[in-house]
């Protein structure tokens, strides 16, 4: 058996029993290989970044105590300042040699990187900046006063940039769940969430976007009665007894009983679906704050709507079953 490694972690997981090998997920990494190179810098920490795709990485991390200016006069006021200075000219020059150490491919003398992205304080960051490298600074595309260092300052960054990094999948991502809480807050009528309000929705024809949790452990099961009746499922994996006794409680001996007929995952459904629809699909990772929150309180589905559209309520197994994982029927 041969193993596959992909280029870069995965951002979603499929079983699949089929005749053929879905190699989709890894060819979408060889296509989207661009990668945008961040540094985050102030008086206490310098960190390097990376974001391919909808992955981010943290490549190089160092804690500094730079002294502060202070209120000490006399004949030490001056010797005070000009050991400051050394120290933080010192820092600028040590984190602009691991900078070209981490963004220059030592082997082709070129950056390795599309396009950086400096941010920091204000005064760290331009003394930084006139350190650097003539061919990295030739690649700063944008500078950015943020008020936080490391991981927490590179999340800021990555806010306020979007415009800068449209075409990548993680701006993408995120451009598509703000869209969706912002249509929730505004009360627009234009979004769908929980698996049978969303397909409810697609299938209507209504779904612009379909933004989906590319984890999303939710299943659909395809149930029948007397080989005529269909019905269809929503609910976390091993549910089948669960649904079958719920579903067949208030059936009486005439109508007969249901019985799963199949079952499969619904993210590979949607996948491979969604374009007989109309809708675009997108994939959230859940790796950020907002795409987290989507996730863990929206089911993992939902969907901007391109026009109002009123949904029967009842599509579900019923409230109660809703909060315990089952998603619903119709």
């Amino acid at each position: 058996m041969t193993e596959i490694v992909p280029v870069r972690p995965l951002a979603q997981s499929m079983y699949k029993c089929d005749n053929r090998f879905h190699t989709e997920a890894i060819r979408s990494q060889l296509s989207d290989d661009t990668r945008y190179g961040f540094i985050v810098i102030d008086g206490s920490c310098a960190s390097f970044h990376l974001l391919i795709g909808e992955t981010k990485e943290t490549i190089f991390k160092k804690e500094v105590s730079l002294p502060g200016k202070h209120g000490r006069g006399g004949q030490s006021q001056n010797r005070f300042a000009r050991t400051r200075e050394e120290k933080r000219d010192f820092y600028s020059s040590e984190i602009s040699e691991q900078a070209t150490k981490y963004f220059i491919d030592p082997e082709t003398n070129k950056i390795n990187v599309k396009h950086l992205i400096l941010s920091g304080s204000a005064n760290v960051k331009i003394e930084f900046l006139k350190k650097l490298d003539p061919r990295l600074r030739k690649a700063v595309v944008r500078t950015y006063d943020v008020q936080y260092s490391g991981e927490a300052g590179f999340q800021q960054t990555l806010t306020l940039c979007q415009d800068d990094l449209l075409s990548c999948k993680f701006v993408e991502e995120n451009a598509s769940v703000s869209k969706f809480f912002s249509f929730i807050s505004e009360d627009t009528k234009l979004v769908a969430y929980s698996p049978h309000q969303t397909i409810y929705a697609l299938e209507a024809g209504a779904v612009d976007t379909l933004i989906v949790w590319s984890k999303l452990p939710t299943v659909r099961y395809v149930l029948s009665r007397n080989k005529e009746e269909t019905k269809i499922v929503f609910a976390l994996p091993d549910s089948e007894e669960k649904i079958l006794a719920m579903v067949n409680e208030d059936a009486d001996d005439c109508s007969g009983s249901w019985e799963i007929c199949s079952s499969g995952s619904l993210l590979d459904w949607l996948m491979e679906n969604h374009k007989d629809f109309g809708s675009t699909l997108q994939l959230v990772s859940g790796s950020h704050s907002l795409s987290a929150k989507f996730a863990e309180g929206f089911g993992g589905v939902g969907a901007l709507l391109r026009y109002p559209l009123e949904i029967p309520s009842g599509l579900g197994l019923g409230e109660e079953d809703a909060e315990e994982g089952s998603s619903g029927d119709y």
